[in-house]
């Protein structure tokens, strides 16, 4: 009978130390495992490190010269703006180009970005079914559907299907003479009906001779200043030659065109 009893404590006591083990490790378990309270995360994003934010970068012009642009002599930062920049001047980017003028005497040899204006060559243009012929650089564009010819060139700023602000443009047409009035005659009635359109006269018509051809020749203002020139070709029919700048950046668009003119002829 004692031993019973003994023996009875003994289960207790055991029973016991089982539950106790099991409630302390099951509490550690779940102090190992519950999700980090809200000033633990507080604490974890402090300690993030803040991103570091890339200054823009701006586009750096050093010098500006007839033929080239040079951006900087920093040839580790990003091209893409100058790249961009060159592409909408339409030249060329070089990305170690000369940092000095055309007319140096010394320069630094150092890498600058630049942008270069693409070397032209001059080339001859003939229209058999106008009869004409012409030289022209070969950085304009030339389009010759309808019936007529057009050569031309946008500056960096002009936009397509607005009015012309930015670039030069040389057109010829075939023009209908049923009539069959004299040169003279055809070019004044042509002025005449620019007058009816409101346009206002900024020169009057007057014999004119470009490269080989004499014609009759007046300028009006309309949408934009404009220049109509009246010859015949070699077959006696009667073109309209039609030309007009605009150049805001000085690239020369002026001279390029009188020389254009200068080397008319009709074949």
């Amino acid at each position: 009978m004692g031993n019973n009893k003994v023996l009875a404590g003994v289960l207790v006591v055991l029973i016991a130390i089982i539950i106790g083990g099991y409630i302390f490790y099951g509490n550690l378990l779940e102090e190992a495992t519950k999700e980090p309270s809200q000033n633990e995360n507080i604490v974890k994003e402090e300690e993030k490190e803040e991103p570091v934010v890339k200054e823009e970068e701006k586009l750096e012009i050093n010098a500006t010269y007839d033929s080239k642009i040079v951006y900087t002599s920093k040839v580790s930062s990003d091209t893409s703006i100058y790249e961009a920049d060159c592409e909408k001047r339409g030249w060329e980017f070089n990305e170690c180009g000369s940092p000095c003028g055309p007319d140096a005497e010394f320069c630094t040899a150092v890498c600058a970005y630049t942008c270069e204006k693409p070397a032209t060559k001059i080339e001859t243009y003939t229209d058999i079914i106008l009869g004409v012929s012409f030289d022209y650089p070969n950085d304009m564009e030339i389009n010759d559907k309808d019936g007529g010819l057009r050569v031309y060139k946008w500056g960096p700023s002009q936009a397509e299907g607005t009015e012309l602000y930015d670039g030069m443009v040389l057109s010829f047409m075939k023009v209908d003479n049923t009539d069959k009035l004299d040169l003279e005659a055809f070019a004044k009635l042509e002025l005449e009906n620019e007058i009816v359109f409101e346009s206002e006269v900024v020169k009057p018509l007057e014999k004119i001779t470009h490269g080989l051809i004499t014609g009759y020749e007046f300028t009006t203002l309309g949408l934009g200043e404009s220049t109509s020139f009246y010859f015949s070709n070699s077959a006696g029919e009667i073109i309209r030659a039609s030309y007009f700048t605009e150049d805001p950046l000085e690239q020369g668009f002026d001279e390029t065109m009188n020389t254009i003119l200068e080397s008319l002829k009709t074949i």
